[in-house]
């Protein structure tokens, strides 16, 4: 575990500690090459990031940082809508490309 952690913060990527149960050997690089092709790159990889990292989702344009800060505030149970709209729009993104 402490292996996929550096390689992620060797990256430039932080893995949510609820997280880190998602990514294996066998994913690890499919997830590092999906945000490497991202235009603007999250720092904070969730679940709801790796999800769509192996589903291999394009995203056309988000604010990683808006999504960020809307999860750190859904987590602390102070804005529960912003994230899960973000989550919605994320859905509708990637339906377009699939």
């Amino acid at each position: 575990m402490n292996d996929l952690v550096d390689f992620f913060i060797n990256q430039g990527f932080l893995v949510s500690p609820k997280s880190i149960n998602e990514i294996n050997e066998e994913n690890k690089k499919t997830i590092l090459q999906y945000l490497k092709n991202l235009k603007e790159k999250p720092l904070l990889i969730n679940k709801d990031i790796i999800n769509l990292a192996i589903k291999n989702k394009q995203i056309t344009q988000i604010k990683w940082n808006e999504f960020e800060k809307s999860l750190v505030l859904f987590e602390k149970d102070k804005d529960k809508l912003t994230y899960e709209t973000f989550l919605k729009i994320l859905d509708i993104e990637t339906n377009k490309f699939s």
